[in-house]
């Protein structure tokens, strides 16, 4: 499977990142019933875009907070603060 680049994201073109999308969806099929199994997605919207339709048990949970860079803010606060 080609992955695009995590950096850099809001540049890729739609086409692009659908045609990735499918790529991803392809390989959960192999690995996962796409209908049945529930998903949880912690990625920017440009990641998940594309991917989530396709999924019809699908959470992102932080999505709320903005892009991935405050999702993983948040998150690593939330570490922090666990210790």
């Amino acid at each position: 499977m080609r992955l695009l680049r995590l950096q850099g994201i809001k540049t890729v073109p739609a086409a692009d990142r659908k045609k990735w999308a499918q790529e991803v969806l392809e390989a959960l099929k192999q690995k996962t019933d796409i209908d049945k199994d529930e998903f949880i997605i912690l990625a920017g919207k440009k990641h998940f875009e594309y991917v989530k339709p396709a999924l019809k048990k699908c959470k992102t949970p932080l999505t709320e907070l903005g892009g991935i860079g405050k999702q993983l803010h948040w998150l690593n606060q939330m570490l922090n603060g666990a210790r």
